[in-house]
């Protein structure tokens, strides 16, 4: 019996194990088993087709979205607790309990082990940043389970919903957060976490060291570092390899990294809150005065990406999912200067094409063999409780291989723009339906939405590739290029979280309302200024001398 088989049974027995637990009765034609916690890879690995990526996506969606323990460690499903449970649906998630980024990369050493950071009933989490933020109106708390300190779509647009139904100055933004699993922030704990605040750290040199290999190695075969052949395990001090799941591994250590980064909006009259996970969570706004306050309010789920590393996938599995109102609800984007970070022009309705998929003011139209999966798991999730607020959610893309698709650059150099351009979309879509994966309120402008090269990067490679996989390099589009930005241009294993760019570690948690950048008044030195995420260029650090 060769390995993959073998591999397959292994994940089929481990999966029926925790069905036992999780679920009872049949899988309905077309649904999905659904377990309490996320599966550790793909069943047939990089040989998957679409509906079977489709049928891990929504796994990890409904694992993620379980019950969280209240009374063991952080990211722990309640297993008394099940899709079928009658009553008001939970109201803190498992992936809720993961680590918000202002915790994995705080202002000074991580040194707090993932089982030392509490149980949830009694824990609630802490977020610190580098300015000083005052207590709003109303009696808030700053230790709610979700903290929503991003509002831009990674300094490419800001996004509103019924943009045009009330004065701009009232409007207010789609707001983010990102959280990570316990295989990330221990990996980062252990290898780097001593000084991974400090820009001359082993985490920062790491990286520095990272890139230096990669712009200076420009022939196969490609890799963090001379003589390395596999990204889910490298020397801490030479790479910085995140862990990877293996589905032969049925304990935490065989999850491997995952991130969720979700999408919320306050609700309006024509909302239909049946329709939507609400949640009260913590966000940040301006005072009469001007001064930095933070503030509670009920917000709506409407995006989650969730991005995770296996054994399988070391370029990770990307699925996103959007709640289904999106299309109606008014949702436009007001793009963002990439030099002042200003709003310019006015505001854009957000539409997703139908096929044949070459208008790339739009979105990209969600594969059909997507669409099925969902339909059936929607239908499983009412027969399953009819209050569940999942069956009004969609997959709306997942991203797996990695995929080249060639661009014809006449003469002109890889950048932003250039690899950006291609005059017919379809024909990468053709190569993979998913190549131009994005959310539609998180990468809904057309530079996000028609992602493709080195984007906002300065990774080396001369026709558009941002990618490394199994010593190859190739130019992945939508989320996958996106983040093998952070792979190849900021040496940080497809994560954004790890760098030492623009507002990390914690430097000031954006605001609900859009406001020029300026800045604030720093709690502890010299106040950055109020930058957008991710657009500003990376200035790594150089690495040490030996």
């Amino acid at each position: 019996m060769n390995a993959s088989r073998w591999l397959i049974i292994v994940m089929i027995v481990l999966a029926i194990t925790t069905v036992a637990v999780a679920q009872k009765g049949p899988v309905p034609a077309g649904g999905v088993v659904i377990l309490p916690k996320p599966p550790h890879d793909v069943i047939n690995g990089r040989d998957a087709n679409l509906t079977q990526l489709a049928t891990f996506a929504w796994q990890e969606f409904l694992a993620l979205n379980w019950k969280a323990s209240l009374t063991s460690e952080r990211g722990t499903p309640d297993t008394t607790w099940t899709y079928s449970t009658k009553g008001p649906y939970p109201q803190l998630l498992v992936w809720q309990t993961y680590a918000q980024t202002t915790e994995f990369r705080p202002n000074g050493p991580l040194v707090k082990a993932w089982k030392d950071l509490g149980q949830p009933g009694t824990t609630p989490p802490t977020y610190s940043y580098q300015v000083n933020i005052a207590q709003g109106s109303g009696n808030p708390k700053n230790n709610l389970w979700n903290n929503l300190d991003e509002d831009n779509e990674i300094g490419s647009a800001d996004i509103y919903s019924h943009y045009n139904l009330a004065p701009k100055a009232i409007n207010n933004l789609v707001l983010f957060q990102v959280k990570v699993n316990k295989s990330e922030y221990e990996y980062l704990r252990v290898n780097y976490g001593a000084d991974q605040n400090n820009s001359t750290g082993k985490l920062a040199t790491t990286q520095a060291a990272v890139v230096s290999y990669i712009k200076s190695n420009q022939t196969a075969p490609y890799g963090y570092y001379a003589g390395a052949t596999s990204t889910c395990s490298c020397p801490p001090d030479k790479a910085i390899c995140l862990p990877c799941g293996d589905g032969s591994v049925p304990t935490d250590d065989g999850e491997g990294t995952i991130e969720v980064k979700t999408a919320w909006r306050k609700l309006g009259p024509n909302d239909k809150p049946a329709h939507f996970f609400t949640t009260t969570a913590l966000y940040y706004d301006k005072d009469a005065k001007g001064n930095l306050v933070y503030l509670n309010g009920t917000f709506g789920l409407i995006g989650m990406h969730i991005i995770h590393k296996t054994k399988s996938f070391p370029d990770f599995v990307f699925a996103t999912f959007e709640q289904v109102d999106v299309d109606t609800a008014g949702m436009q984007y007001v793009l963002l200067d990439h030099t002042t970070h200003k709003e310019t022009g006015g505001p854009v309705a957000i539409v997703r094409q139908g096929y044949p998929d070459n208008n790339p003011n739009e979105m990209h139209p969600i594969p059909k063999e997507l669409q099925t999966v969902t339909a059936a798991v929607q239908k499983q999730l009412h027969a399953l409780n009819p209050a569940i607020p999942w069956q009004y959610y969609r997959l709306s893309g997942v991203q797996s291989k990695s995929v080249s698709c060639p661009i014809d650059l006449k003469g002109q150099p890889p950048n932003a723009t250039t690899c950006v351009a291609r005059p017919t979309p379809s024909a990468c879509t053709k190569l993979d339906p998913n190549y131009f994966q994005a959310n539609f309120v998180v990468e809904s402008d057309p530079f996000l939405n028609n992602f493709s090269g080195p984007g906002f990067g300065s990774n080396p490679y001369p026709q558009c590739q941002n990618t490394i996989y199994n010593q190859q390099i190739y130019d992945n589009g939508g989320c996958k290029g996106c983040h093998g930005v952070a792979q190849t241009a900021f040496g940080t294993d497809f994560s954004f979280l790890l760098d030492f760019g623009n507002n990390k570690p914690s430097v000031a948690p954006a605001t609900i309302r859009y406001y020029p950048p300026m800045r604030l008044a720093a709690a502890t030195s010299t106040a950055p200024d109020n930058k957008k995420h991710y657009l500003d260029k990376v200035k790594n650090p150089e690495p040490k001398k030996k």
